[in-house]
């Protein structure tokens, strides 16, 4: 764990632009895109720019021990690494994620070599990957269906097609199959020492891997959380059901509502311009462990840091870094601010562990387009204002104890 952050680090500062399938890509079309694969004995750090592919091995001890380069010949996505028998295996797919590709790289010889992903998925459409020890599962949908296949590879050879057919859930489904719920909203799969974890929250359909199961979590309903769960082994799989309780009976529509899963914990985000609820569940239990409620005339009782504002500018010439912080710490105090904000942006909640205490940030994001004056002047020789693409990330944080669940004073990081 503690290396995965150091790597994040180096990913963050060195390279100064990350690139994964999990994190928010703002890269200029030029400018490198990073990624990184984790072994037993070492670490590499994978950086495309105008379709070369380096790869850097280091040692756990962060020395540089030497360098592959990989031409590619088409234009494609990086979705995953895997290691196996001394091999560094590559996925991609096409910019429609249509065509996938393996490639291969002996990291003792520096020889690599191209495969083809062998399965007719014309009528499937691409959801996830998935990494699991010396196995990686591409994940598809079944078009008009609430079916998953799951297709297994180690390295280069495809092994197994697993089903899963949900089928029996349409009940619960009701007119909204799984294949059109994930085609609205695309699945983000979260890394728990990604520095972008926020971002990645906000998304309203989340992919975890739980020890030996795959997790897939829906927040597409204002009424509930529907939480998907497979079986890596036996490839079973059960449907869970979350009720978003509220004790008001302010319309259905009014709140904007989000989750969290974080272990055996499940955290539902709700609110409205009035009020906002945090409700904890045990997710094995199916049973609501805590809830909190606040109203807009109350203080959030619960909050350890007032909300948090910073905006970030993306493919911009005027812009040198990735991320560029407008404005890092505006203080909003009144909660109806707090709850107008998360309201009418796209709600997120994360939780980390920090000292057997949950470390909770609790908001929002808005992407949106900002003015700036442009360096260039019209035929009439006035300055002209060049629209950017912009995105606002704003949270307050809140510390949990681990075990009551109950709030705790501290400062958090």
């Amino acid at each position: 764990m503690k290396l995965r952050r150091i790597i994040s680090l180096l990913i963050l500062f060195v390279f100064a632009n990350v690139w994964a399938q999990n994190s928010l890509n703002y890269s200029n079309k030029n400018r490198d895109k990073v990624a990184s694969v984790i072994t037993k004995e070492h670490y590499y750090i994978i950086t495309e720019k105008k379709r070369t592919h380096s790869i850097k091995q280091y040692s756990k001890q962060n020395e540089f021990l030497k360098e592959f380069k990989i031409l590619s010949t088409t234009i494609r996505s990086f979705l995953t690494g895997n290691f196996h028998e001394n091999h560094l295996y590559m996925y991609f797919s096409d910019p429609k994620q249509q065509k996938f590709t393996i490639r291969s790289l002996n990291t003792e010889t520096g020889t690599s070599r191209e495969f083809g992903v062998p399965m007719n998925i014309k009528k499937q459409k691409f959801v996830d990957i998935l990494v699991k020890e010396e196995k990686v599962y591409l994940i598809f949908a079944k078009k008009k269906s609430s079916i998953l296949y799951f297709y297994e590879f180690i390295g280069t050879e495809f092994k197994e097609e697993h089903i899963v057919d949900l089928s029996k859930y349409k009940e619960t489904l009701k007119t909204n199959k799984l294949f059109k719920v994930l085609k609205d909203n695309s699945p983000k799969q979260i890394d728990y020492n990604n520095f972008s974890l926020l971002e990645q929250a906000a998304n309203k359909v989340k992919t975890y891997l739980v020890e030996n199961k795959y997790v897939m979590v829906l927040d597409n309903s204002d009424l509930d959380t529907k939480y998907i769960e497979v079986d890596l082994k036996t490839f079973s799989f059960n449907l869970k059901i979350f009720p978003k309780e509220r004790k008001t009976a302010e319309g259905i529509g009014t709140f904007n509502t989000n989750s969290f899963l974080f272990k055996d914990k499940l955290f539902q985000l709700m609110c409205s311009k009035r009020e906002m609820y945090i409700s904890i569940y045990d997710v094995s239990l199916t049973e609501l462990k805590k809830q909190y409620n606040v109203m807009k005339e109350d203080a959030i009782y619960f909050k350890n840091l007032e909300m948090t504002e910073s905006i970030y500018f993306k493919n911009t010439e005027l812009i040198k870094r990735m991320y560029t912080i407008k404005d890092t710490e505006r203080n909003i105090i009144p909660s109806h601010k707090i709850f107008r904000k998360i309201a009418n942006a796209t709600p997120a909640i994360s939780v980390e562990e920090q000292n057997n205490k949950l470390h909770l940030k609790i908001g929002g994001i808005d992407e949106y387009t900002e003015y700036v004056p442009s360096t260039n002047t019209s035929y009439s020789g006035a300055n002209t204002n060049k629209q950017i693409d912009a995105l606002k990330i704003f949270y307050c944080k809140s510390i949990l104890n681990n075990t009551t669940l109950e709030h705790e004073k501290g400062n958090p990081r």
